[in-house]
């Protein structure tokens, strides 16, 4: 029987509502501080305001040029990156060329969730594709690989909250 080969991790990266990098996450999850809250970056009109788990804080990474049109979901990947190859003292003229390939598990994707283009096409028929050339140029593994400059397999998976684990 074949054996795969051993598999170091040399940096990790975090971004969730228990924190927005790894040491503020695992603070929080050891002191029982991560708790549901009411929505900051969305309202609603139900009469009943349930908990949510958020990131409220907007990610540092894709704040100008290129990355500062990028979907949220792709926004959070590279940040994420950004930690785990900084711990991993890594980075972009290190990596650059090198065959690395670039994988990401997500339950969201670069989802096509653009309520402004919805409105326009219900209103005229005819809405503006600029929502559009935003959700195809935010695919989280993408994204990543552009930013360091690797060139190797590049996949997003995108299926469940197993997603991380499948990737």
């Amino acid at each position: 029987m074949k054996t795969n080969p051993a598999v170091a991790v040399t940096g990790i990266g975090c971004l969730c509502a228990a924190g927005l990098n790894l040491k503020e996450c695992m603070d929080s999850l050891f002191s029982g501080g991560c708790r549901p809250h009411p929505p900051r970056r969305f309202s609603s009109d139900h009469p009943t305001v349930y908990p949510v788990f958020e990131i409220y804080k907007p990610p540092s990474a894709g704040g100008s040029g290129q990355q500062s049109n990028l979907m949220l979901t792709a926004k959070f990947a590279l940040t994420a990156a950004e930690e785990a190859l900084g711990n991993a003292k890594l980075n972009r003229k290190i990596l650059a060329g090198k065959r690395v390939g670039v994988c990401i598990g997500t339950t969201t994707g670069s989802a096509m969730n653009n309520e402004d283009f919805y409105l326009d096409f219900r209103s005229s028929g005819r809405p503006h594709m600029d929502a559009i050339t935003r959700f195809l140029k935010s695919n989280p593994a993408k994204v990543i690989a552009d930013q360091y400059g690797v060139a190797g397999p590049c996949q997003t998976i995108v299926n469940a909250c197993s997603s991380g684990t499948d990737a």
